[in-house]
Formats: C-alpha cells, sequence, structure tokens
C-alpha cells in the first residue's frame, strides 16, 4: 500500500508499507482440525492460480496461510461463547472473492465440504482492513521511528515512484499510528489547490470537451492554517487584462496552456485539489479536453509519476437521494 502525507514542515510525503496482506474468515466444519491447515493451503492455493485468468503480476504462491480461529460472532445474538473460524490468508486483495467463490462452489478438500461454511469479511476494501488493523484514522499522524524505514532516491533500488518530496519504504508492523490527541491533534499544513476553469461556449449549449475550447484556468494555492494563499494565478488564452493581486500567464495556444498547467499541478504537488463541482465537470472536462487535442503528458496528474488519471464512473443508489451519477479520477 502506499500512504501519502505531509510532514509539520511541508514537505510531501510517500510512504510504501509492506507485509500487509488481504483475509478472511470461514465457517470451520465441524471435523476440521489444525493438522488439516496445511493440506487446505496447498489445494486451495493450486487450485486459485489454476483459476487465474491472467497472472501480470507473477503470483507464485496465492494463498499464504491457512489457521484455524476462535472468533465472537457478532451477527445476531449467539451468546459469548467463540466459534471455531478457519483464517485464510491471500497474497492480493482480488484473491479474496477468487477464494470464497472455489470454497463455496465445490469441494476443496475430499474430507471437508465448504458448499454451506459461510464466508465472513470476505467484502471489505482492503485499505479500510489495513487501516482497522494498524489504528490508522483518516488523516492522523503516523510516525516512522528510527531504523525502521529506508528512503528512496535516485541511487536506490526500487527507484522512487512518486512526484513526493520524500519517498520511504517501511514495514506495515513498523510504525506508530497516533491517536489525534495532545499533540497529535495538530492539523497538518497541506498544501490546497483552488481552481476553476472557464470555457468559450456556443450560446445556448452546454459546452462540450470535443468542440468548446478551454479559454480560463485560476488557481489559488494555500497552506492549510496560512491567512492568505502563497499563489494566485490564471492561465489565459491570448491575452488578458491585469487582474490585481493575480499572476496572468497568457499563452497564444491552447494546447501551450493546458500543457502549462498540467506542469503547474504537477510542480505544486497539491494534497487537496478543490473547487466547485471539480469532480463532475472541470477535471473530466479538462482531461477530455487534452486527449482531443492530444497534449502530451497532461494525463498524468497524480502523485505516482507513471500511472495515467482516468475518468471513472461512480453510480450512487438510496432512499433518501435518489439515484446519483458522479465521476471518479485516479489522483
Amino acid at each position: 500500500l502506499r500512504m501519502f502525507g505531509i510532514t509539520m514542515e511541508g514537505n510531501s510525503v510517500c510512504c510504501h508499507v509492506h507485509g500487509f496482506c488481504p483475509y478472511f474468515y470461514i465457517a470451520a466444519p465441524r471435523s476440521f482440525e489444525r493438522n488439516h491447515c496445511n493440506a487446505l493451503r496447498e489445494a486451495l492455493d493450486k487450485k486459485v492460480l489454476a483459476d487465474m485468468r491472467s497472472n501480470k503480476n507473477n503470483v507464485q504462491e496465492a494463498v499464504l496461510e491457512v489457521q484455524l480461529v476462535e472468533r465472537l460472532n457478532i451477527y445476531g445474538y449467539q451468546g459469548d461463547d467463540k466459534q471455531r473460524y478457519i483464517k485464510i490468508t491471500v497474497t492480493m486483495p482480488k484473491l479474496v472473492a477468487a477464494a470464497v467463490r472455489l470454497l463455496s462452489n465445490q469441494i476443496i478438500l475430499s474430507d471437508f465440504d465448504f458448499q454451506d461454511c459461510r464466508a465472513f469479511e470476505s467484502n471489505i476494501d482492503f485499505d479500510i482492513r489495513f487501516m482497522v488493523d494498524t489504528h490508522v484514522v483518516g488523516c492522523n499522524w503516523i510516525e516512522l521511528p528510527a531504523g525502521t524505514w529506508r528512503i528512496r532516491n535516485k541511487n536506490t533500488k526500487p527507484l522512487p515512484e512518486s512526484r513526493c518530496q520524500i519517498e520511504v519504504d517501511v514495514a506495515y508492523d513498523k510504525f506508530i499510528s497516533h491517536e489525534p490527541e495532545g499533540e497529535w491533534s495538530k492539523v497538518a499544513p497541506f498544501r490546497i489547490l483552488s481552481f476553476d476553469i472557464e470555457c468559450a461556449g456556443r450560446k445556448g449549449i452546454f459546452p462540450e470537451a470535443k468542440m468548446d475550447p478551454v479559454i480560463q484556468i485560476a488557481n489559488m494555492v494555500i497552506r492549510q492554517g496560512d491567512p492568505e494563499p502563497f499563489i494566485r494565478n490564471v492561465f489565459t488564452l491570448n491575452n488578458c487584462a491585469p487582474i490585481v493581486g493575480s499572476a496572468v500567464r497568457c499563452f497564444p495556444k491552447e494546447t501551450e496552456l493546458l500543457d502549462a498547467w498540467s506542469s503547474f499541478v504537477r510542480e505544486v504537488d497539491p494534497d487537496i485539489l478543490t473547487g466547485y463541482n471539480i469532480n463532475n465537470f472541470d477535471i473530466p472536462y479538462l482531461l477530455n479536453r487534452a486527449a482531443h487535442l492530444k497534449v502530451k503528458n497532461f494525463e498524468y496528474l497524480g502523485r505516482i509519476r507513471n500511472i495515467r488519471s482516468v475518468i471513472k464512473e461512480q453510480m450512487l443508489q438510496s432512499k433518501q437521494m435518489g439515484r446519483r451519477e458522479n465521476k471518479y479520477v485516479n489522483f
């Protein structure tokens, strides 16, 4: 996993966390004992590897560990007696569903029928599973004790992958996650980029990325806690009258404007992007417009250098809010 953050001095950090693996539980058949764990691991590992459509990650071992454990089932009240479960640890998050399906659809070991054995905690998102187990909460302080981490730079292997100022590797059981109390309740000096775009739309028609140019992008960058932004600028197509308190950057071509703005975002290295409806309009419009104009490397706006920023559709539906479509971009 990657954890992104910022130090109190204002340096962005990308922390690669190693060694944490996804797992789930399955109710143990009555006759299943500890001495059966290894046989189940080998049989399930073989089935999962054979079931994989592609192995681009070069997985050599799909099922890492099988343990017989006792846990309290809180699904409905069943008293305080613990029950027996099989804890199955796999290599990658996507292999959890595959292992559950294989266990429920067929007999993996000839002596045990897992068809009616219910799976538990198999649908928890991997990042949530990680946060719960390591006591990480949203936006709390993480401490990497001296001697537990290794820095990445141009002379190390692996090389840095991010645009962050500091990039390190650490084991998942070595860092300290602080509760937000006392000295650890301070708010970090996040770099916040707020922006808004303007399009030259046709009269009476909502702007379309394949037709209507982006003529202006206004930006402000502020450090959380500071009274005023330290950057105020406007990227504009062709000429623009001076704006008090703001740097105006003029470009003769729209492709040059978009290229310069994407470089600006990468250089600012913001922790937070904000703006009015930027998820559903500004960001998708910029990505689609840049793609239409073939602006090279525009779509690499995130913190990982070689990962393109791609638009994904999200559907949210509830009785209270109804059906809502949102867009999501992987920054």
